[in-house]
């Protein structure tokens, strides 16, 4: 599948069927075919943020919203669920390539323990003024 196409899946454990969820409510899910954590809004993708995963380390190689969905806080939505779930499965530290997510994880501090090294060696490929 190439960005913005999908096909109906199984909604993720706990959550309604997407035919009955509220319209305009966005929710996530870890597309794993894909390598990717997604923001989807009525049905359709509205964000992705991709992930290289190998034993033990998940690099974050991209984060992207689609425009019509920009400022909407779909990219700190989906940062969230992507560090919450990596959290939770407890078998993975994080490694942000991705600017977005390298300024995510600095200003929430309670990630950084997430982070295979310091948040510092992050920053400077994005530079540390606009965190």
């Amino acid at each position: 599948m190439t960005y913005g196409e999908r096909r109906p899946d199984p909604p993720p454990s706990g959550l309604p069927d997407p035919a009955t969820r509220p319209a305009g409510v966005p929710w996530c899910r870890d597309h794993l075919p894909g390598s990717r954590f997604e923001v989807i809004i009525d049905g359709q993708l509205a964000g992705v943020a991709a992930y290289d995963r190998r034993p033990g380390r998940i690099t974050f190689t991209h984060t992207e919203i689609q425009p019509v969905h920009e400022g909407e806080g779909l990219g700190s939505l989906l940062a969230t669920f992507a560090l919450d779930s990596i959290r939770a499965a407890g078998t993975h530290k994080v490694v942000p390539r991705c600017p977005f997510m390298a300024r995510f994880i600095a200003r929430h501090p309670e990630y950084q323990d997430l982070l295979a090294g310091r948040i510092e060696q992050y920053l400077p490929q994005i530079g540390r003024a606009h965190v």
